[in-house]
C-alpha cells in the first residue's frame, strides 16, 4: 500500500493472483511497463524484474500446488515453478502482456518436469549403486 498525504493506492506487489483469471490487469499492465521501460533506458533493470516476478509469485505457487505429489515432492515442485517463472520473466520481450500468464505457465511446467525427471535418474542411478554395494557385502 503506498500512501501519500493526498490518496492511498494499491501496491501492484500487493496484488494476490491465484490464476490467469483473476490477475489484476491493471496492476500487470503497470508492472510490464516499468520493466520495458527499465529495459529500454536503464543496463539496471533488476529492479523491474523483480517486481513482476513477485507479482506472478502466486501464481506460481498455486501452478507447483496442482503438480505437487504426483510428479514431485510439493517442496521441489514450488521452487521449480518459481525458477519457471523467473525465466519467463527474463524471457518474456513482448510489449502485449495478455499471454504472459500462460506463457509462464508453461515455463513452470516444463521446470518441474525437467526436475521430476533429474530426480527420478538421480534416484534410479542410486539403487543399482546400492544393489552392487548389498551384492560385494554377501
Amino acid at each position: 500500500m503506498t500512501t501519500t498525504s493526498e490518496t492511498t493506492e494499491a501496491d501492484p506487489i500487493d496484488a494476490d493472483p491465484i490464476n490467469a483469471d483473476s490477475i489484476n490487469a491493471e496492476a500487470a499492465k503497470t508492472l510490464w511497463d516499468a520493466l520495458i521501460q527499465a529495459r529500454s533506458q536503464s543496463p539496471v533493470i533488476s529492479a523491474a524484474e523483480d517486481a513482476v516476478f513477485r507479482f506472478y509469485l502466486p501464481l506460481a505457487r498455486a501452478t507447483a500446488r496442482t503438480y505437487a505429489g504426483w510428479v514431485v515432492e510439493p517442496d521441489l515442485a514450488e521452487q521449480a515453478a518459481e525458477l519457471g517463472l523467473a525465466n519467463a520473466v527474463l524471457a518474456w520481450r513482448r510489449a502485449d502482456i495478455c499471454a504472459f500468464a500462460a506463457f509462464a505457465r508453461a515455463a513452470m511446467i516444463r521446470q518441474m518436469s525437467v526436475t521430476a525427471k533429474a530426480r527420478a535418474r538421480r534416484l534410479r542411478s542410486a539403487i543399482p549403486a546400492r544393489t552392487a554395494a548389498a551384492t560385494l557385502r554377501d
